[in-house]
């Protein structure tokens, strides 16, 4: 009977500076700087990524990220898959302005009509176990399309 792998615990760093006003940049270990502010509406620049950006993009990536890698072991990539995600800021008693729920439309499209079923089975185990969306308040709820191409 082989043993079950005893799960690892990860350590990942950021970087955030200052760079004037509202403005400020922040990289991953091993990514360039980028640019980032707050949203406009909260009196901070265009054309930057916002906080909000950032915390959406992380679950929606987590999401490509964790069905790729449960799609590999069942050597299954589909013609195509694209998302798209809305996240609610809510203002609340407890935490002051947190999301609350975030919906993800997920787009693919696949091969035929056994690849629709594998797919929907595994964007269920993907939003199962994909990390971000485990590790905030928020709801998050999948809203799948799998198409079957022509």
């Amino acid at each position: 009977m082989s043993e079950k792998r005893k799960p690892k615990s990860h350590v990942f760093m950021g970087n955030a500076r200052w760079t004037g006003g509202r403005s400020w940049e922040f990289c991953g270990e091993d990514s360039p700087w980028y640019p980032g502010a707050p949203p406009e509406r909260f009196l901070g620049e265009p054309n930057k990524l916002t906080p909000e950006d950032l915390l959406l993009a992380s679950i929606t990536t987590c999401m490509i990220s964790t069905l790729t890698s449960h799609a590999r072991r069942y050597k299954f990539e589909p013609l195509s898959y694209e998302s798209e995600i809305e996240g609610l800021l809510e203002h609340t008693d407890d935490h002051g302005h947190i999301f609350t729920k975030c919906k993800l439309h997920v787009k693919m499209t696949v091969r035929d009509e056994d690849e629709r079923k594998l797919a929907l089975e595994l964007l269920e185990k993907a939003h199962d176990d994909c990390w971000m969306s485990n590790g905030i308040i928020a709801e998050v709820t999948i809203i799948p399309e799998v198409i079957v191409a022509d």
